[in-house]
């Protein structure tokens, strides 16, 4: 089955694609919302625009159009929203960072995105943190008013989780099986701390680079891998660059939909509620439209000539061993509010190991 075919007949249906050059993703979708000027009529509505670096009919798109709807329904018409695809309005790190001084006033991203704003999120993206889907996401629900507080303390207001999912090694000349299997390799990074150090300490060069140059420098050799997750590495085409998909799963990535809290500050009071009203259901949403699509995205890579590797227990508790210096000086380096939440992530998750024995 060709990689469109499997889009045609998935809930998701998206085209591959390169994105634009100007664009980079740290996993998830990418959401911004500016204000047009003020109407000269005090009761005309709001102009608001919706911007994505994904394209048509992936998870991400459809989410922007939720919001869209969300915003709409939810002010009686007073916000009317538009929809601007494949990173129109600009890349993750300037809407972040338009987020916080609130030129844009919501943005939708993983986690990575913020890492030069909240060093404190890389918590959530150290690796083997989570050992299931059920500690990831117990942990994120159980903390978000942690970090809900932490947004709001750095001016944004977090509205939901989404998700970007699973984060492995896509190679173009050997599976990696081990952390000696990386030594050497120049690899795509995204642009948080968290991400180059894994590298470093892998042996790896790493070498951070935007989304929409991935697949060339691939192709071109100016990197010989990346890690992301099966749907994110189908949708942006970069499938076609490599040979080899590790299982290694070694980095669970959320994605979040955040407000400027200038952008928040600045509505009617009214208005207000409706931005987190839905937020149990559009987190479900998002988790359910990522997670069910990767066993068949999985499977296409090997259509398409793609060795998909899975680990073995052994050779997975290998990794886990090797990646944990970058825990030790996250903790070093994050300050106490960084510790303090670690410590909070580590007295769930073992609670939740010790319930499963």
């Amino acid at each position: 089955m060709s990689a469109q075919s499997l889009l045609k007949t998935s809930r998701f249906r998206f085209p591959t694609f390169a994105l634009a050059r100007r664009t980079t993703w740290a996993g998830c979708a990418l959401i911004a919302l500016t204000l047009a000027p003020e109407s000269s009529h005090a009761d005309a509505p709001v102009i608001v625009k919706i911007g994505t670096v994904a394209p048509e009919d992936t998870p991400w798109a459809k989410q922007a159009y939720r919001v869209k709807r969300q915003l709409e329904h939810g002010s009686k018409r007073r916000l009317k929203v538009k929809v601007y695809l494949s990173a129109i309005l600009g890349d993750e790190v300037s809407l972040v960072r338009q987020c916080r001084d609130g030129d844009i006033q919501v943005v939708g991203t993983s986690t990575g995105a913020f890492a030069a704003e909240i060093p404190e999120i890389g918590l959530l993206e150290l690796p083997y943190l989570f050992l299931s889907q059920r500690e990831a996401d117990t942990v994120l629900d159980e903390m978000f008013d942690d970090f809900a507080a932490l947004f709001r303390e750095r001016g944004f207001i977090l509205a939901y989780w989404t998700e970007n999912g699973w984060r492995s090694f896509a190679t173009k000349d050997r599976a990696i099986r081990s952390a000696a299997d990386l030594a050497g390799l120049r690899m795509r990074a995204q642009e948080s701390p968290v991400h180059v150090d894994l590298y470093k300490e892998l042996g790896a060069i790493p070498r951070a680079i935007g989304v929409g140059e991935v697949l060339s420098s691939i192709q071109t050799g100016i990197v010989d891998g990346f890690d992301n997750t099966p749907l994110f590495t189908f949708a942006t085409s970069w499938y076609q660059g490599i040979r080899h998909f590790t299982l290694t799963e070694h980095m669970y990535q959320p994605a979040m939909v955040v407000y400027s809290k200038k952008f928040v500050d600045s509505l009617p009071p009214a208005l207000v509620p409706m931005l987190t009203a839905h937020r149990k259901r559009e987190n479900a949403w998002a988790r359910r439209g990522v997670r069910e699509l990767t066993p068949a995205l999985l499977r296409n890579f090997q259509r398409t000539g793609i060795t998909v590797t899975r680990l073995t227990a052994a050779e997975r508790a290998a990794l886990a061993r090797a990646m944990r210096p970058v825990h030790d000086r996250y903790r070093a380096s994050v300050g106490p509010r960084g510790v303090a939440l670690y410590d909070k992530v580590e007295t769930i998750l073992r609670r939740l190991r010790k319930s499963a024995r």
